[in-house]
């Protein structure tokens, strides 16, 4: 229940890039950001009065909820197309198009049933990243704390940051695997979002999409970085 304001928070971003006319690949990527820069914000604000608590969470994502959903009411929805819609309807798909599909589809099932199913269990994730949560989670704050190991404090934060909330929120380190999950999937939309706007087809957007799909590695890198801290930063590349 308690993560269902950040959820829907995005959900709600989406929607209302989609009434700028964003297109669907476009306004997922800027919601991203939008939620990321939101999640960035109340962790440093809270850890400020040490209110990084399920209450303080759960009230400071359902404001942004209802900021969301204010400027969905109040923003009217342009009369004529805007230049950032992505789509491609002159192209057909061709069966190797589809085929390409599916296989994008299959690794990232296959990559989600595997996040859902298996929590964090790699070794730098029990050194250093959850134990680093679980410490921010009992002091209610990302100050820094006593500890013997250095790489607990030196690391950026962000993917911590948004292991910290969903950790705090639903209690439990179940889903934290689905951070890498999303970075992932948001890798894949960004690729084919930048060839867009390179300039290639239908082709060589889902060719792009194949590249990072096939090379990236999510199955054993539990929540930690790698697809993080390329994930956000691809979905604010234009």
């Amino acid at each position: 229940m308690y993560l269902l304001p950040p959820f829907l928070s995005f959900a709600l971003s989406i929607w209302w890039f989609r009434r700028l006319r964003f297109g669907w690949r476009l306004a997922f990527c800027s919601a991203t950001i939008a939620c990321g820069l939101m999640l960035t914000f109340l962790t440093e604000a809270l850890s400020v009065l040490h209110l990084i608590t399920r209450n303080g969470l759960g009230i400071g994502w359902s404001l942004f909820c209802i900021s969301a959903f204010l400027l969905i009411w109040f923003t009217p929805k342009p009369s004529i197309d805007s230049h950032f819609e992505d789509g491609c309807a002159e192209e057909k798909f061709t069966a190797a198009d589809c085929a390409m599909l599916v296989g994008i589809a299959f690794i990232l099932g296959v990559t989600a049933f595997n996040a859902i199913v298996a929590p964090p269990n790699t070794d730098d994730v029990m050194e250093y990243h959850l134990p680093r949560v679980v410490l921010w989670a009992s002091n209610q704050s990302v100050q820094f704390f006593p500890t013997f190991d250095f790489a607990q404090l030196i690391h950026t934060p962000w993917a911590e940051f948004a292991a910290l909330h969903i950790y705090v929120l639903s209690g439990s380190d179940r889903l934290l695997n689905l951070i890498e999950w999303f970075s992932f999937f948001g890798c894949i939309v960004g690729a084919s979002l930048i060839a867009k706007f390179l300039g290639a087809g239908n082709r060589g957007q889902l060719v792009a999409s194949v590249l990072v799909a096939g090379g990236a590695n999510p199955f054993g890198e539990g929540y930690a970085r790698p697809l993080v801290g390329s994930g956000v930063p691809r979905c604010g590349v234009r």
